[in-house]
């Protein structure tokens, strides 16, 4: 599909070389603008599902505020098991024109869990992606200037590039790879705010350090995540063929597309216990976006209540 630079120029194809720049300042202006945009709507929707205005998704969590009942007398512990598995490497990077210090690594098959279409998608500038300048990490989630104009040693994962900023203009020599954040949780851009990612051939295991007390009322579990599926280097289209379970005291679900919910109220353990979240290696990624235990007015909120 033509950008819109390129309808332009088939427009008006006598237009000047400085009228080309005028074109591409104004699109990166637009680009920035719907960034904010889109920042502020994930957020709205976020606080509404918080407050229970609006619904989660497939498990239906209407999240309790953040300080429930049950903080300080059920605890969790949150792990991953498995290794996180290799990116492909990249090739030599590419100095994008018309900005002060900005270059890019062609990598299409990372649109599904760029920035841009995790925050479109309501999860915020939720990248899982790290990029690696000779084994140290760039700052990630970036704003356009701090990867445009500043050489700040910043970046962020865009539908199709990495947009990122050395340290200096020209400093590209050395080592360039890409990772998957090792961090658990790993902070949202923008906000900070606590993302669990399940990455492929990994499991997110919780463990609660004691079983659930009858006065707290009724015990239910409720887990909803959203699934993406990434792509190849060789086929960035390619859907994954696995798929995500969530289990947890003999409950299970699973999915392969779209989302992973789970709502159950099996019988209340009573004992240290432990929910699963799994993707096989040939599976989807998966960012678990609410985890809560317990009821309406007494619960856990374990992943969630801080957004």
């Amino acid at each position: 599909m033509m950008s819109r630079i390129a309808v332009a120029l088939s427009l008006f194809p006598g237009c000047q070389s400085e009228n080309v720049t005028r074109l591409e300042v104004h699109q990166r202006a637009l680009d920035r603008e719907v960034d904010v945009l889109s920042t502020d709507l994930a957020r709205m929707r976020a606080e509404m599902q918080a407050i229970g205005m609006i619904p989660g998704g497939p498990g239906g969590p209407q999240l309790p505020p953040a300080n429930s009942a049950l903080s300080g007398k059920l605890s969790a512990r949150v792990e991953r098991l498995g290794q996180i598995p290799a990116l492909p490497p990249l090739k030599p990077p590419e100095r994008r024109q018309n900005t002060e210090c900005g270059w890019r690594f062609h990598t299409p098959y990372l649109s599904a869990i760029s920035d841009l279409n995790l925050d479109k998608a309501g999860g915020g500038r939720s990248s899982p992606i790290q990029l690696l300048h000779d084994g140290q990490p760039l700052d990630a989630h970036a704003a356009p200037p701090k990867f445009e104009r500043a050489c700040a040693g910043a970046f962020r994962v865009q539908p199709k590039y990495v947009l990122f900023s050395p340290d200096a203009a020209d400093a590209t020599d050395g080592s360039w790879a890409l990772a998957l954040d090792p961090q658990l949780p790993m902070p949202r851009g923008g906000d900070g705010a606590p993302t669990y990612w399940v990455y492929p051939g990994t499991t997110l295991t919780v463990t609660f350090d004691r079983g659930w007390d009858p006065a707290w009322g009724e015990f239910a579990v409720s887990v909803d995540a959203r699934l993406v599926p990434v792509g190849t280097a060789a086929l960035p289209n390619a859907a994954p063929a696995g798929t995500a379970r969530v289990n947890v005291l003999g409950e299970t679900a699973a999915s392969g597309t779209n989302r992973l919910g789970l709502s159950a109220t099996p019988p209340a353990p009573t004992d240290e216990w432990t929910l699963d979240v799994s993707t096989p290696a040939d599976g989807p990624y998966v960012l678990v976006e609410s985890l809560v235990v317990g009821n309406e007015t007494t619960a856990l909120v374990v992943i969630g209540g801080d957004l």
